[in-house]
């Protein structure tokens, strides 16, 4: 009996379900036939992990003569400054300096 109940009582929530729509499905963008969720199911986000990699990367080699030497540091001018001179006034350098 209770089965019976309660299956009676899904299958009218079914039918119901079927004639009632929420607002948004009657008009706008997502009411026509050929809208798509935006938002991927579960199987479809991901399928593949980002670490795993379908082709392995192809590292050309060759002579160290021939090869271009990429490291920034070697052609940073900024770091190529003559050495900081330091210079030490005494009072008689200055007493000249102020003639």
């Amino acid at each position: 009996m209770e089965k019976s109940i309660s299956t009676t009582m899904s299958s009218l929530a079914q039918t119901l379900k079927r004639y009632f729509k929420k607002p948004w499905e009657i008009t706008g963008a997502c009411a026509e036939s050929e809208y798509k969720l935006a938002v991927p199911s579960a199987l479809e986000y991901r399928v593949e992990c980002l670490a795993t990699t379908k082709v392995q990367a192809y590292v050309p080699t060759s002579n160290q003569e021939t090869m271009y030497d990429i490291k920034y540091f070697t052609r940073d001018q900024r770091r190529n400054w003559p050495p900081i001179r330091h210079t030490v006034f005494r009072k008689v350098n200055v007493e000249k300096l102020m003639k």
